[in-house]
């Protein structure tokens, strides 16, 4: 463990300065989440309970705020660098206009659960098998620079809540809204609120750029400090890039032909360029069934984030239903969620991706119908047949995700002494397998 000392930048017990000093945008974002919170990051990773993992499970550190921060039966994380650190497929659409952007930024985001559950590759933090398999909870604790006030743990009316980190799930719909589906508060800039609706910008556009101009500013060039029109897209990306959530919505910038996009940003980056290329194309796919066929599977916000949640527990794939439409055409399922007081139907991923008989047709399916109707070379088509293959199995679990490979390979190495604990040792051997892979594994 380091003297705190020898990090008067990141502030850190566990990662040195020299993974932040070298580029200025990170040292800056850094050192902003930490000044905006008045103290380092907190994040709280439960720990996998095997037979001999001391329980409680606590760790002792020589700073008082570390301990009064780290939670018994967790893994502490004290740094933005945890965040920066994980690794994400990040997947830009582009879309025809201002309408079809909105249209898939909600349709998207209401995926992101359960692509976040297919992809699940972060078992381990600082050394520990945790009890989640994804980076999300991670990548949003310590990027969370909010104060105590602003998290409402301080009562304070002259400083506003915000109930969301910067890395969350989407907080409310483009193309609907619906109060049912928009279902969460939604705090906003009440001046970027007024001026956006004062240039005629429509509502639900405006609430969401205001609810992200609630955020502190993170990090600005020496050059940007003097406004000028010509930095105006600039100082937007700015808060714009700093919001990260579960999908982005992106205006094409001045006096440029690039058109309206949406990003992607979920997914959690696979082993082989082969898993990374067919979840990509699989989205993109995905992307133009639900274009074609006009989909509508949009749930309430709560529901979403609960989806959320689930996606990101231990061998979620398997273990968790996700709250999904039967119904991809129909908007009644969600719309009168709240008047009948029913909850919408539960699926697992797999009947999600693979089909429910008699109640869903699966996203692979929809994809192979669409496919039939394409003048698509055969080299095309073998290729494709296969990503939409591994994804299948991949959904079914006859192929695990890749934090369940890497779980698997850390309890069963002869070094573990099923305490929860990572050896280096045994991080080299498991690196030296992710280094020479190439392809999807099996066990």
């Amino acid at each position: 463990m380091k003297d705190i000392g020898l990090n008067p930048i990141n502030h850190s017990f566990f990662i040195p300065d020299e993974a932040v000093i070298d580029d200025v945008r990170c040292r800056q974002t850094v050192q902003c989440i930490l000044e905006g919170r008045g103290r380092n990051p907190a994040a709280n990773i439960p720990i996998y309970k095997d037979k001999n993992t001391p329980s409680p499970f606590l760790e002792c550190f020589k700073d008082p705020s570390a301990n009064q921060d780290a939670r018994p039966n967790h893994v502490y994380l004290d740094s933005p660098v945890f965040a920066g650190s994980n690794c994400c497929i990040q997947c830009t659409l582009q879309a025809a206009d201002i309408d079809e952007a909105k249209y898939l930024y909600d349709q998207l985001a209401v995926l992101c659960p359960i692509m976040l559950a297919l992809t699940a590759a972060s078992p381990i933090h600082r050394g520990y098998l945790v009890d989640t398999d994804t980076r999300w909870q991670a990548f949003a604790e310590c990027s969370d620079d909010r104060t105590n006030k602003e998290r409402g743990l301080n009562v304070n009316k002259q400083v506003p809540r915000i109930h969301t980190p910067r890395v969350t799930s989407i907080r409310s719909y483009l193309s609907n809204d619906e109060p049912t589906l928009n279902d969460v508060p939604l705090e906003m800039n009440a001046r970027a609120f007024e001026m956006l609706n004062n240039a005629g910008v429509e509502k639900t556009i405006s609430c969401h750029f205001s609810h992200l101009w609630v955020r502190k500013l993170l990090s600005l060039e020496r050059s940007q400090t003097v406004f000028t029109p010509q930095l105006g897209y600039e100082h937007f990306q700015n808060i714009q890039s700093t919001n990260w959530q579960t999908v982005r919505f992106k205006p094409p910038p001045p006096d440029s032909d690039i058109g309206w996009r949406v990003e992607f940003r979920i997914m959690e980056a696979q082993l082989s360029d082969f898993e990374n290329a067919a979840f990509v194309v699989f989205v993109i796919l995905l992307s133009r069934v639900i274009l074609a066929n006009k989909l509508d599977i949009l749930v309430p916000i709560s529901k979403l984030d609960e989806n959320m949640t689930r996606a990101q527990q231990n061998n979620a794939l398997l273990t968790q239903k996700f709250h999904f439409k039967h119904n991809l055409n129909s908007k009644t399922e969600s719309c009168k969620i709240k008047e009948t007081k029913q909850t919408i139907p539960e699926m697992t991923v797999d009947e999600i991706i693979n089909g429910k008989v008699g109640q869903f047709p699966g996203f692979v399916f929809l994809i192979e119908e669409y496919l039939k109707n394409k003048s698509i070379k055969m080299s095309a088509q073998t290729k494709l047949r296969q990503y939409l293959d591994f994804i299948s199995k991949k959904a079914s679990g006859e192929i695990p995700t890749t934090a369940q490979w890497i779980r698997t390979f850390v309890t069963s190495h002869t070094e573990y002494a099923r305490d929860s604990r990572v050896t280096e040792s045994m991080t080299y051997d498991l690196l030296m397998i992710c280094r020479s892979m190439d392809e999807p594994y099996m066990i």
